[in-house]
């Protein structure tokens, strides 16, 4: 009897009966040609050899843990690209379990534990999943680009001892880039001088401090994307990278920049420690690098010390006002800035629960600076997200809410890019659709919107009948944020549907409703771009299973919320929806 170490990878289809029963030779031509084309050549690719083929599943050993793990990781991402433009419920999904151990090896069968328990982790993974032993997470820790989440110690069938079981988190370069979302979107680095931010490590012993490091990450963001030379990627895609081991380059790559900065905060007491490195994409050589020990109230000093090096070092051209303009709504009081970060993570949480906790958070931060601009706007977005999402009786008194601090804040004689955005939405409710284009303009025009990107320009666009303006907006937040906001997806989508591109509406739509599928306006989404694309089969596969999930909806809960400007449109989405069979 012969035995070795051996890294296991084992794999099989879920809801693989559910598939038969539906097109049972369709699913096995799929199935063979996915074994053929994508799963055999990755494991060969990776110095593994397939042990046997069981049905839908399938066994394969590797001499090395790290190229299992990459290719179970490579597996799980082409397997997303290529199903990519099939509904949710038709695509072919694999779970995959990794283990390192000793196996028995009989002619080019092998047996043992180590062959049981990476079939026992498969079947702890989650569809499009991974999940591995830790005796396999421990060997591969730091050698690959990968974060692991433990799910805590298993007792696994048939086998003796429990073990600890890891799931590895698929990052969102891997699923979510816009290039796979339309061919349209180009993040290729341009010659403009261009950055990313990456989040700055929070090196605090207390682990709340990480709304600080966060909060100046933001801020340094923002502060350089008021610089019209300066092409800056948006809080969204930068912040994909939080708490991942990375190269330089591949982020300088997938996010189209040349340059990346990074760094990482300290914080006792009243003192504050940040360093910051600007760093050459193409290279990863660093081009400028400088640490800060300071008092905490001097933390807004520091971060205009660190965007004027990063400009100068980057020697980016500053038209006149730039400068002066970035401060515009912001405090040089620590203690309410510190309340409106806390508010900003509570809010971009996006539940009621947490949209009440930011509320309390930004009116604190009010108290302890009156003139605090930011946190007015931010204040002001939360009382609309109560009466967007209905989340309160009074709905129009929401409106109301936001519509008074929003007159506040254009008292002042600022102009913030957030909030022309809210202005425009809400001019949308009053049917003021000149009024909601002009502000959705100027917000544009004003520069990023930390919140959703260009999506509220983009769907009042769509709401005014001009899906190429939505679309050049969607397209334009996709090239500053490659892992765009989801609102962005939405808005695509509808856009892309009303300008006849059929086939990438129903990419973009599906891809929306894979990252939300609780959202119920991801379904009325799906089955409208397969109504326009002449597949009324997949639309009514889309209504059934919205009806399914939320049985109460209906065409008129569906038109309440549409404000389109031209009535022949809104008839022509509720007309398909109908068809599909969503009832008034």
């Amino acid at each position: 009897m012969k035995r070795r170490l051996a890294a296991i990878l084992a794999a099989d289809v879920v809801g693989y009966s559910r598939l038969m029963g539906e097109d049972e030779a369709r699913t096995l031509d799929r199935l063979k040609s996915l074994r053929n084309e994508l799963v055999q050549p990755k494991i060969s690719g990776h110095r593994g050899r397939v042990v046997k083929l069981m049905g839908d599943g399938l066994l394969a050993e590797f001499p090395s843990i790290v190229e299992a793990v990459n290719c179970a990781v490579a597996i799980q991402k082409s397997m997303a690209e290529r199903e990519f433009d099939l509904p949710d419920q038709q695509r072919i999904k694999l779970r995959i379990g990794v283990n390192l151990g000793d196996i028995i090896v009989e002619g080019s069968d092998i047996y043992g534990d180590g062959v049981n328990i990476s079939a026992r982790l498969e079947q702890l993974a989650e569809p499009g999943g991974i999940c591995l032993s830790g005796a396999a997470r421990d060997q591969v820790s730091g050698k690959v680009d990968t974060l692991f989440e433990p799910i805590g110690v298993q007792n696994l069938k048939n086998i003796a001892e429990p073990i600890a079981v890891y799931r590895i988190k698929l990052s969102p370069s891997q699923y979510e880039n816009a290039k796979h979302l339309s061919p349209y979107v180009d993040t290729a680095t341009s010659g403009d001088p261009s950055i990313a931010v990456l989040p700055f490590q929070n090196m605090s012993a207390d682990p709340e401090q990480e709304f600080f490091a966060d909060g100046l990450t933001e801020d340094i963001i923002t502060r350089l994307s008021y610089l019209r030379d300066l092409s800056v990627i948006s809080r969204t895609s930068s912040f994909a990278y939080k708490n991942r081991v990375v190269r330089v380059e591949d982020v300088a790559r997938d996010l189209g920049v040349a340059h990346v900065l990074e760094g990482s905060v300290r914080k006792a007491g009243n003192r504050v420690r940040i360093t910051a490195q600007l760093i050459d994409g193409s290279t990863g050589g660093h081009i400028w690098a400088q640490r800060y020990d300071r008092e905490l109230n001097d933390i807004f000093a520091i971060q205009d010390e660190i965007t004027h090096a990063i400009v100068v070092a980057m020697q980016v051209n500053l038209t006149d006002g730039e400068v002066a303009n970035r401060d515009i709504g912001g405090t040089q009081n620590i203690d309410a800035w510190e309340n409106f970060l806390r508010g900003v993570v509570a809010f971009l949480k996006y539940t009621i629960a947490d949209n009440l906790t930011a509320r309390h958070l930004f009116e604190t931060a009010l108290r302890l600076d009156p003139n605090y601009l930011d946190a007015k706007t931010y204040l002001a977005w939360t009382h609309f997200m109560d009466a967007h999402r209905e989340q309160v009786k009074d709905v129009a008194g929401s409106n109301v809410q936001a519509s008074r601090l929003l007159g506040q804040i254009n008292a002042s004689g600022a102009e913030l890019a957030n909030a022309k955005y809210l202005e425009s939405l809400l001019f949308m409710i009053g049917f003021q659709f000149d009024e909601a284009l002009e502000a959705a303009k100027d917000a544009v025009n004003l520069g990023p919107c930390r919140l959703f990107g260009y999506a509220p320009a983009a769907k009042v666009q769509i709401w005014c009948g001009n899906p190429q303006s939505a679309f050049e907006l969607c397209r334009s937040s996709m090239r500053l944020s490659p892992f765009c906001p989801i609102d962005v997806l939405y808005h695509m989508a509808y856009a892309l549907i009303w300008l006849g591109d059929h086939k990438n509406s129903i990419r973009v739509a599906n891809e929306y409703l894979r990252r939300n599928p609780d959202d119920i306006y991801a379904y009325t989404l799906q089955a409208t771009a397969f109504d326009f694309a002449g597949d009324k089969n997949s639309a009514a596969m889309a209504i059934r299973k919205l009806r399914d999930e939320f049985p109460e909806f209906n065409l008129s809960s569906f038109a309440s919320h549409e404000l389109y400007r031209d009535p022949e449109k809104l008839d022509r989405v509720v007309t398909a929806l109908r068809d599909a069979g969503l009832p008034d």
